[in-house]
């Protein structure tokens, strides 16, 4: 693969296919909890297990997700929800058929914002939405020592929402950072969590090269079994290579329509079937479903009391009762927090609701520019590797205290910046420094951690340490102007100094 995506002669045409698994309390048609991790077996009814005389009965909530969903990303909602059935019998499917919405889907068209990292260009691509349509989940094989499969019919009737990208995605990089996307969007709506390896969110690839500068595509082959964003990227690099090799080879008919399944362990793609046509599913309307009917108006109302309005409220955004992730970017790398796109990134990602901590500091500064950006760092820095190192979200900072520790480090110079750092670790972990601003004070003046800002004592003490090493001074004036780290730290020892003050004042002594 060349810098540009391209294989050879030919580009990568990709679309992704999501299956997300819906937040909802109950299943897609009955009233079985929808929850992760039970013992196996112990969620089923008569319904999802699909036995005789059994009649589904649609989750509201789901549909109204859904409908969340496909307002997020610019999609057309249906008013009326219509219902049909995929014939296809596979052991983890109790009915025999799953309940789809295959010739008029609840969400038609729309797009989703990706950002690029700055490694691969920094660009902004547009992916086109293709459709979103409602479906329930099958149950979840596995296979013993012995290769006898057991099927645990618990996550059968879960509610799905698919999720399908139009041929937009040119690179294996663009793949990942487009299903990562898709993640932070369905998040940031409540509408799932998105765990990969839970398989609550789920991305079947659909690659096929084409020559460049051409319109016609190539044979689509679709991968599946991608447990990570990773795997993602990888799983397209590798189908692409394999067809280019083909093609090269002048074997161009040997691609075929078909499932492959991707190997994590091997890192490549296995043939598991020839891939089936909607005839081969035999759809047609669901009989014991009658038609859905959605009022958006209705729908939004009843989302805009579900979201909390914050201080960024009067954002420009596309729904007006939540922020999403690409509004988010598009703010945060906007004064006053300046962040570079790599940094949007990591902060709309960030599990442990560091963004929305950064932004009430901020709220409680007084837009001084070096002051935030400070916030900036810390946050970036020694609170996220605090969270990081813990794996929780736990934590005894508190916005009052944050603030209040770069009002007296940044805006005052009370304390130094090393103060400052021993003052939030001690924050981090439980210390007791102060409820506010006030007992913060206090704390610093009971335990003499404020720094000496008087010039004529730094400059006493910048002397005494000058006068004391002649040899280091002469080396110094020498050449060796690293030596001026050595004088500094012993007017450190002498007593906790403005270390900007040290500078300013040591320098010229030492120039002589």
């Amino acid at each position: 693969m060349s810098s540009d995506g391209t294989y050879g002669e030919y580009e990568v045409v990709c679309g992704i296919e999501a299956h997300v698994q819906l937040k909802t309390k109950t299943k897609a048609f009955c009233p079985c909890p929808n929850e992760y991790g039970a013992a196996p077996n112990t969620l089923v009814c008569p319904v999802c297990l699909g036995h005789p005389g059994t009649l589904p009965v649609p989750n509201a909530e789901a549909v109204r997700l859904a409908a969340l969903a496909g307002m997020a990303f610019d999609g057309s909602i249906r008013s009326v929800a219509h219902w049909d059935r995929k014939q296809y019998f596979y052991a983890d499917l109790p009915k025999g058929y799953q309940i789809t919405q295959f010739y008029e889907p609840i969400v038609e068209g729309g797009t989703l914002e990706v950002q690029m990292p700055e490694a691969n260009g920094g660009s902004v691509k547009h992916v086109g939405i293709e459709r979103a349509h409602l479906e329930e989940d099958a149950g979840k094989l596995t296979y013993d020592g012995d290769a006898d499969a057991l099927v645990d019919f618990n996550r059968a009737g879960v509610p799905l929402l698919e999720i399908v990208s139009k041929p937009d995605i040119r690179t294996p990089a663009e793949a990942s950072q487009y299903a990562q996307e898709l993640r932070r969007l369905v998040r940031a709506l409540g509408v799932s969590d998105g765990n990969l390896n839970e398989g609550s969110m789920r991305c079947d690839v659909n690659v096929s090269l084409r020559k460049q500068s051409t319109e016609a595509f190539g044979t689509k082959v679709e991968v599946k079994n991608l447990n990570s964003f990773s795997s993602i990227a990888r799983a397209v690099h590798h189908e692409a290579e394999r067809q280019l090799a083909l093609l090269e080879a002048g074997d161009g008919d040997a691609i075929q329509q078909e499932t492959r399944l991707w190997d994590e362990a091997n890192g490549v793609t296995r043939s598991a079937r020839s891939k089936e046509g909607a005839a081969d599913y035999r759809y047609f309307p669901e009989p014991d479903l009658p038609p859905t009917r959605i009022d958006i108006d209705a729908v939004r109302a009843d989302l805009a009391r579900r979201f909390e309005e914050d201080h960024t409220s009067s954002h420009d955004r596309r729904l007006p009762f939540v922020e999403l992730p690409s509004e988010t970017r598009r703010r945060i790398q906007s004064p006053p927090l300046n962040l570079t796109a790599d940094t949007a990134l990591t902060l709309c990602e960030n599990p442990f609701g560091l963004l929305t901590f950064l932004d009430s500091t901020v709220a409680h500064l007084n837009g001084n520019e070096g002051v935030i950006r400070a916030a900036c760092n810390y946050v970036l820095g020694d609170i996220m590797g605090h969270f990081n190192s813990s794996k929780t979200g736990e934590s005894g900072l508190t916005v009052e205290i944050f603030a209040a520790i770069l009002t007296l480090s940044e805006s005052e110079e009370l304390i130094s910046g090393k103060t400052a750092k021993e003052l939030l670790k001690a924050a981090l972990t439980g210390g007791d420094v102060g409820n506010d601003e006030k007992e913060l004070r206090q704390y610093v003046e009971d335990n003499n951690l404020a720094q000496v800002s008087d010039p004529d004592q730094i400059t006493a003490w910048c002397r005494e340490v000058v006068d004391a090493n002649p040899n280091q001074l002469e080396q110094y004036r020498g050449g060796k102007t690293k030596l001026k780290g050595f004088f500094v730290g012993g007017v450190l020892k002498k007593g906790n100094a403005n270390p900007k003050m040290i500078d300013s004042i040591i320098v010229p002594m030492l120039d002589g």
